[in-house]
């Protein structure tokens, strides 16, 4: 299986451990990311047009060369994903044309590729981000807000979600992962996940959409990550697909 995301840092918090996961389960994945730091929907759709060879071209979040966006595309993906910048992520009006633009462009190159749109998570509540005064300094108010506004483009476009968002906040609720109370941080400087637990958890989520394997039953785990952490991640995820089963 071939998988190209066309975001930004999110999109690397999210794919660097995928192709090491997925190797746990018996599945061979070649998995690259299309990185610039904050890059917006609107910013591709430029970039579309200027063709400047100034994409990161990411392995395991890892930069192998500059791209630009067609030179990426002379590959054949599978899956191919899409996302909107975490600030403009609940903010409706920032979504068109652009999203509609980019996924008509990723057709014309990929017609055999499924388009998939990756939600993201929230800021931590105590985030510095000078963004997050859009969604009045609440996470659960930007949650929300990515939610209705993901939910309504993927549903026009007709895409299938990557919920990585949505499992980062609810491992939120436990109180292990929640540092408000006392928990550790899913993030490690209030916006962008932690390089061990979050980034594993967001990859989790996405080889469970693409294999769906029972990614609670892994095996390897990024080196450095306690075992209640392990332990915790573990029965979360358990939930997380028993949900979906339900």
């Amino acid at each position: 299986m071939r998988v190209l995301a066309i975001g930004n840092s999110f999109s690397t918090d999210a794919t660097a451990y995928i192709e090491r996961i997925a190797l746990d389960f018996g599945v061979k994945m070649t998995v690259r990311n299309l990185f610039i730091g904050g890059c917006s929907l609107e910013q591709h759709v430029q970039n579309l047009k200027t063709q400047e060879k100034e994409y990161e071209y990411q392995k395991n979040g890892e930069c192998i060369r500059y791209v630009n966006l067609e030179e990426a595309m002379q590959k054949p993906w599978d899956v191919v994903t899409v996302q909107q910048v975490s600030y403009l992520s609940g903010v409706r009006e920032s979504y068109e044309p652009y999203l509609t633009t980019l996924i008509q462009w990723i057709r014309k190159f990929q017609p055999q590729a499924q388009i998939v749109f990756h939600r993201t998570w929230p800021y931590e509540s105590d985030s510095d981000h000078p963004d997050f005064y859009r969604y009045d300094y609440s996470r659960l108010k930007m949650f929300r807000a990515i939610l209705e506004a993901s939910n309504e483009r993927a549903a026009f476009h007709h895409l299938q979600v990557i919920p990585a968002g949505d499992v980062i906040e609810n491992m939120r609720d436990d109180a292990y992962f929640c540092p408000e109370k006392g928990g550790i941080a899913l993030s490690r400087d209030g916006f962008h996940l932690s390089f061990l637990a979050g980034r594993w958890i967001a990859a989790l989520v996405w080889v469970h959409f693409l294999t769906g394997k029972d990614v609670s039953q892994f095996t390897w785990v990024p080196e450095g990550i306690d075992e209640a952490t392990i332990r915790h991640i573990r029965i979360k995820m358990r939930a997380y697909l028993e949900s979906l089963a339900g």
